[in-house]
């Protein structure tokens, strides 16, 4: 007698009932725990930059900490892409390949006609190392794990920096920073975080209905919850908008295939009980609602709702070059800040046609990463991984400076989320 279809199976087919049946086995073991290991000391360590700012420079040391970080998992993964290759179904070299290519000829441009060696350096780092290695070695050195991988690095990487925040500076004043230099880092931060969870709890929520699965279900819910509290502390706008723009992506499919919804109606429960639990003794010394009217009612009158960001850009505009000033000195002379916008730093730093190929690289990668879904969905457990990255990162990039030559840890996920649609490893 045949077995029966899971869940999981029934589900997927009545989603998607074009894609292919076969599921592949979840990634498990030593190896996979060792990759973990390796993708959030190279995602946590790239985030080390956002401890500081130009205000509160960091301590040199910690750049060096940073490279070494950063370095170690890029040299193992490097090996094991060459011991143990994952071969690929991906032969032709798609647009989004030849725009990002196209980008980084452009950086290294900029650097030679501003005789600039830090523009130059990252041009070439653009246009050779980021498609040799996040386009083609990482994907190759961990195949179909690869989302998984990213989503556990993800929360695993900057888990150390919320609970740290909570236990050395608790969050008793508003603004809340933690152990950042001010209140925007920490939002970026916790919604790295959070982006990991939704992926993981994308995921849980289509596993078999099993206990564990309840558990699970419970434990990633809250912890949502938590970050959530955190964002909203901090009084990052940007952030608590992509939290919950990738929320929504995240539950979507769930919610439109629940026949039953008593299951989800549970789990919203218990966040909103966690959630007052987890918020009643905050309340009790901040009032952070209040605070958080107040505080963008203050820009409002103030005539900035962007906090100052607004003059910046319109400045950068009217300042635009062809191959931009060839380095971030640009921003630091003029305002003494960055550009608050991943889009307006390229568009400073290297002017107008890398701004204009970036922000096809965006859309580019936000439809690429919806097609991957569609067609990924039924086969693959964390198909939407790249979508929620490329999502919640070009949100937040929309306030805050994002996009560097290796930038931070959700930067690593979006560059890897483009190597995931450019090297494909083939179906076991």
């Amino acid at each position: 007698m045949p077995a029966l279809p899971t869940f999981r199976v029934l589900l997927m087919q009545n989603l998607y009932p074009s894609t292919e049946r076969s599921l592949p086995q979840p990634p498990s073991g030593l190896g996979f725990m060792a990759l973990v290991v390796l993708m959030a000391m190279l995602m946590g360590g790239a985030s080390i930059v956002a401890l500081g700012s130009t205000s509160h420079p960091l301590d040199p040391i910690w750049f060096r900490v940073r490279y070494g970080l950063v370095g170690l998992p890029l040299v193992v993964l490097m090996a094991i892409a060459f011991l143990r290759p994952v071969p690929s179904t991906q032969h032709s070299i798609s647009l989004l390949l030849w725009v990002w290519l196209g980008f980084g000829t452009v950086v290294m441009l900029s650097g030679v006609v501003n005789e600039n060696a830090k523009a130059l350096s990252d041009g070439v780092w653009f246009l050779l190392g980021v498609p040799c290695l996040f386009f083609y070695v990482l994907p190759r050195a961990m195949g179909r794990s690869l989302e998984a991988v990213m989503a556990w690095g993800l929360v695993l990487g900057h888990l150390p920096y919320g609970i740290l925040s909570v236990v050395q500076a608790p969050p008793t004043t508003f603004p809340y920073t933690g152990i950042f230099s001010n209140s925007n880092q920490l939002g970026v931060t916790i919604l790295t975080i959070n982006c990991g969870l939704l992926i993981l709890l994308n995921k849980t929520l289509l596993d078999p209905a099993k206990p564990s699965r309840a558990i699970k279900i419970m434990g990633l819910s809250g912890l949502i919850v938590v970050s959530f509290v955190l964002i909203v502390f901090s009084n990052s706008r940007t952030a608590l908008l992509g939290s919950l723009l990738g929320l929504l992506f995240a539950l979507y499919p769930v919610i439109r295939a629940f026949q039953y919804p008593r299951t989800l109606a549970r789990t919203l429960l218990f966040g909103m009980g966690f959630l007052g639990v987890t918020s009643l003794y905050w309340v009790q010394t901040v009032d952070p609602w209040a605070s958080l009217e107040r505080g963008y009612a203050d820009k409002l009158d103030a005539g900035d709702a962007f906090n100052g960001r607004s003059y910046i850009w319109q400045k950068t505009f009217e300042d635009t070059r062809l191959f931009g000033y060839g380095s971030n000195d640009y921003f630091l002379k003029n305002f003494d800040l960055g550009g608050h916008n991943s889009l307006i730093d390229i568009l400073g730093q290297s002017g107008l046609i890398a701004f204009y190929l970036m922000t096809i690289i965006a859309l580019l990668s936000l439809y690429s990463a919806y097609r991957y879904f569609q067609a990924q969905a039924g086969v693959n457990p964390y198909a939407i991984a790249p979508l929620l990255i490329s999502l919640m990162f070009w949100t937040v990039s929309m306030a805050e400076s994002m996009f560097g030559s290796l930038g931070r840890g959700l930067t690593v996920a979006y560059l890897l989320s483009l190597g995931i649609m450019l090297y494909r490893p083939a179906r076991e």
